[in-house]
């Protein structure tokens, strides 16, 4: 048995953790909605909203 398939308790832990963290960060609406936004308006900004959506 080689150390690769030597899988024990802690390695999984370690690999389960690292595949949650990659996903949490991929979800993270920072990084991900960014890139989609438009410049910050300059002056006076006003938003309104209404209905269930609002």
């Amino acid at each position: 048995m080689t150390q690769q398939d030597d899988w024990t308790a802690d390695r999984a832990k370690a690999l389960l953790r690292a595949m949650f963290d990659a996903a949490v960060a991929a979800a993270d609406p920072a990084r991900v909605l960014a890139a989609h936004l438009p410049e910050v308006p300059r002056g006076r900004c006003v938003v309104l909203g209404a209905g269930k959506s609002a």
